[in-house]
Parts: C-alpha cells; sequence; structure tokens
C-alpha cells in the first residue's frame, strides 16, 4: 500500500536529518541546487519489496535507502571523504529503528551500511552507501 511506502521514507529521511550533518542534503523531491564547494548527499529510496508475502492482512515491506556522498575530485584523496561516510554510517547500525512522524511505521535497519564502490566521476567522487531496511504492516 502506497501509504506504508510514504511513512518509510518519512522515517528514514527523518533518520538522515538526525544526523546534524555540516553538509546540505538533496531529500526526495526537494529542489536542490548543489553547493559550490561539491560536498552534499543524495538520498535515493529503492523498495523492493517481497512479493505474494502476506501473513492475514499484513505485508512485508523491505529495500534499500541509498545515500549518495557527493564529494569534490580537489587532489586531496579519497580519505577526508571517507571519513564523511563513515559518520554517515554510523547513524544506521544494523538493529537501528526509526518511526515517521505519527509512528505509523517502525522501520528496522537489517544489515550494516555497505559500501561496494567509490565511483569517480569528475569532477566529483561519489561514494555510495547502502543501507537495507525492513517493516512488516500487521494490516
Amino acid at each position: 500500500m502506497i501509504d506504508h511506502e510514504r511513512y518509510i521514507i518519512e522515517a528514514l529521511q527523518k533518520a538522515v536529518l538526525a544526523l546534524n550533518l555540516t553538509i546540505p542534503v538533496k531529500y526526495i523531491g526537494r529542489t536542490f541546487d548543489p553547493p559550490s564547494a561539491g560536498k552534499w548527499l543524495e538520498i535515493v529510496f529503492i523498495p523492493n519489496n517481497i512479493e505474494g508475502e502476506f501473513w492475514s492482512e499484513g505485508k512485508t515491506y523491505r529495500g534499500i535507502l541509498r545515500l549518495i556522498l557527493h564529494w569534490p575530485m580537489n587532489n586531496e584523496g579519497i580519505y577526508p571523504a571517507m571519513e564523511v561516510a563513515k559518520t554517515i554510517a554510523a547513524g544506521f547500525t544494523k538493529g537501528s529503528k526509526f518511526a515517521n512522524t505519527g509512528n505509523n511505521v517502525l522501520v528496522k535497519i537489517t544489515d550494516h551500511p555497505n559500501l561496494r564502490e567509490v565511483l569517480e566521476s569528475p569532477p566529483d567522487i561519489l561514494i555510495p552507501l547502502s543501507i537495507r531496511y525492513s517493516y512488516f504492516s500487521g494490516g
């Protein structure tokens, strides 16, 4: 049901907001002008719900919150950006739970944040963190 997806997005974006980052964040559906310093975080929501898994009226929702750290290629290397990525990942440890404003959902982080690759896309370095989540709706 679309309502649950909306609540899941809200809970996860609130969790990013709670990190109190010193860099700007591009939230889903918001207009955004990347800062001239080139350092910012982008939120991408990737649902990957289990098809056909229902218990009575309930349903399992799951997916990936992808947080993409954008960093300038300024010949300082990757280490400063990796420290920021480490700080972001620390806010989404396995077992963490996040609720939306009305507490309609309680989203659980099901695995440790994952970094599979660092992408060089001049003039930026992109560091995508994948954060797996799940939520069960009782109906």
